[in-house]
């Protein structure tokens, strides 16, 4: 009798099930470690400054101002990934999808930062973690 194949490959879900399980443990750990420190090192006028971010690697040599980009739009992504897989299993999925679009260089980004900022449980919620570490909190994103 032939198994059907699907996202697991050749592995069976009752092979892949501890796997699963692992990597879902991993980002949620990831995220409660990752997330706060982002939220925490953020300037307290990063939603509301309209000066571009990074702006400071304009002034440094073009192949660190790639790399530092590159890395940073890669993080970004798997955070984006992974706040996406954290929305059904556990972890801060909503936080770490912010955390990935800020990262991000693309077209638009800001207006859909201040929308989902715009979420008063969420704002609460970083800037709670921020008071705990003794930052301000962020200043007010409305236009």
């Amino acid at each position: 009798m032939m198994r059907g194949r699907g996202l697991v490959g050749m592995m069976d879900l009752h092979e892949a099930g501890p796997w699963i399980v692992l990597f879902s443990l991993l980002m949620f750990v990831g995220s409660l470690i990752v997330l706060p420190l982002v939220i925490i090192y953020l300037p307290q006028d990063y939603f509301t400054s309209q000066t571009p971010r990074f702006a400071y690697l304009q002034d440094t040599h073009p192949l660190v101002r790639w790399l530092v980009l590159v890395v940073k739009n890669l993080v970004g992504g798997l955070l984006i990934a992974a706040g996406l897989v954290m929305l059904i299993t556990p972890g801060q999925g909503l936080l770490a999808l912010l955390v990935g679009v800020m990262l991000l260089d693309i077209p638009g980004k800001r207006a859909v930062e201040r929308r989902v900022l715009h979420r008063p449980s969420l704002l609460r919620m970083i800037n709670r973690i921020r008071t705990k570490a003794g930052r301000p909190p962020l200043d007010d994103a409305d236009d």
